[in-house]
């Protein structure tokens, strides 16, 4: 079996794999999308013969960790014939896929799972979770009002940049949030494949762009997958742009940032939410990584970390970090927070508190150094919008 890129002349096998492993019924207008957003470089694959056997896809972005935009790397369309399943293949790619991103520089790899347990063998761990607002019937609804201080723009994708300037307020403000530019709004929001939703921006009464959402209404279902507001202004009257559609919407599906209280802005709150674990990361490059992580050290503190990694080697060792620089030491010391790639994730994200990681015996760590790591995390809470 040969494990290389794909080729410009390989594109028509990545995507019938693609369609037989994801159940897809693709047309020839969705072929064609398809193949216009691929980069083959970006897909490792392994070969027998002429035939791709199994690929994983590589995707560049930047993510927010902590109010630091750092280079990343999304790892989707995994996919293996059934032939070929169960003889290593995907692990094989996907440590073909860390070596290169360690390469290029990206320190984290961000993914959607199909099973947890499965990329958590390969030093992925949960992060953030995914949460929808769930209105069945019309009595829940938001009620409609005449009280209205802004007005509503019905937005397409040549006025990206207007929605890019309201998100990257917004996901400035979490961790794990993609840095979205140009090439993320055209071919991930503004697609083949999302065409049937409307975007539209509230713009206050100032001429300021302040807030924005993407719906359809389908089968009397109105489907909001995004909703920002970067005050409550924003949040309000978007609600009421929503509620102006109760006479088309028999149940609403919206989603939410999780971790935010948006039952408590409802008149009617008894509204139910649907919460599951969402999105994986994984410390590509632990050094790297901890250099650019902004711990708030003050001059003089220091702490180190003895990490373990199973899957990618390099990253085994022990790391001294102060407020300006980050060296690897040859041993550990003796105060060492000793601690597996994975659990650095939900740690170091907060997505789960450092006392239960410590209970659960996923950290080992000091009294005095547990309270001065949890004071050097910042606070960002994990999110994420996006999916792929």
């Amino acid at each position: 079996m040969e494990i290389r890129r794909l080729n410009d002349n390989e594109i028509d096998q990545v995507i019938e794999l693609g369609e037989f492993a994801f159940q897809g019924n693709f047309s020839k207008e969705d072929r064609d999308d398809i193949r216009s957003r691929i980069e083959p470089s970006n897909i490792w694959g392994a070969f027998e013969g002429e035939r791709l056997a199994s690929k994983v896809s590589m995707l560049p972005m930047n993510v927010y960790v902590q109010g630091v935009a750092m280079k990343a790397c999304g790892i989707t369309g995994v996919s293996t014939w059934p032939e070929h399943r169960r003889g290593g293949l995907v692990r094989t790619l996907i440590k073909h896929a860390l070596t290169d991103m360690v390469e290029k520089g990206q320190t984290l790899s961000l993914l959607d799972p199909f099973s947890v347990g499965y990329y958590r063998k390969f030093g992925w761990e949960l992060y953030c979770d995914h949460s929808t607002a769930v209105f069945t019937s019309k009595e829940q609804f938001p009620k409609p009002s005449k009280n209205g201080t802004g007005s509503f723009d019905h937005v397409t994708k040549e006025d990206w940049q207007r929605l890019q300037d309201v998100y990257q307020q917004l996901a400035t403000r979490y961790t794990g949030m993609i840095n979205r530019d140009e090439w993320w709004w055209l071919n991930r929001k503004f697609n083949h494949f999302t065409k049937t939703y409307r975007a539209i921006i509230y713009v206050d009464q100032h001429g300021e762009d302040r807030g924005y959402l993407f719906y359809k209404i389908k089968e009397n279902e109105l489907i909001v997958p995004e909703f920002v507001a970067l005050n409550e202004e924003a949040y309000e009257q978007l609600w009421r742009f929503i509620a102006d559609h109760d006479s088309m919407a028999e149940t609403i599906k919206m989603r939410q940032l999780s971790q935010t209280p948006w039952q408590f802005y409802l008149d009617n709150p008894q509204v139910k939410e649907e919460r599951k674990p969402f999105f994986m990361a994984r410390i590509v490059d632990a050094q790297r990584f901890l250099e650019q992580f902004p711990f708030q050290l003050e001059d003089g503190e220091s702490m180190t970390f003895a990490i373990t990694d199973e899957f990618a080697e390099w990253n085994n060792g022990s790391y001294y970090v102060e407020r300006t620089h980050v060296e690897t030491l040859a041993d550990p010391r003796h105060d060492a927070i000793t601690v597996d790639i994975r659990t650095l994730v939900p740690l170091l994200f907060r997505y789960i508190d450092l006392s239960i990681l410590r209970e659960r015996g996923q950290l080992s760590i000091s009294d005095d150094t547990a309270q001065l790591l949890e004071r050097a995390i910042p606070k960002y809470k994990p999110n994420l919008l996006d999916a792929f």
